[in-house]
């Protein structure tokens, strides 16, 4: 009995902190794919980067990687490669927060 309360503890406990960590990387890639949004739509987000930081300071370093990325990115005029080049850029950002465990 003792080995099964245990268990569920240690089992919601892990539950719970896969929750907070998927939270942070939908946040990860909320900004990957806003970033990219505004990049494609040809905006500055170099402005984003200043703004971000001020307001998030512990989290400002990957939201800074994310941005120099951005930059790096090329533009498309076609909507659905733009659309396609968001998704894959947004993708990529979710996976390496898991992969790195980003907190």
């Amino acid at each position: 009995m003792k080995k099964t309360i245990l268990f569920s503890i240690l089992l919601l406990t892990t539950s719970f902190a896969h929750a907070e960590n998927n939270e942070q990387c939908d946040g990860v890639a909320y900004a990957a794919d806003t970033l990219m949004t505004f990049h494609q739509m040809g905006c500055d987000v170099e402005k984003a980067k200043s703004i971000y930081s001020n307001i998030f300071k512990e989290e400002g370093e990957i939201f800074n990687q994310i941005v120099d990325e951005v930059k790096k990115s090329p533009t498309y005029t076609k909507e659905e490669e733009a659309e396609k080049a968001i998704e894959d850029f947004k993708n990529k950002w979710k996976k390496y927060c898991i992969e790195n465990n980003i907190k």
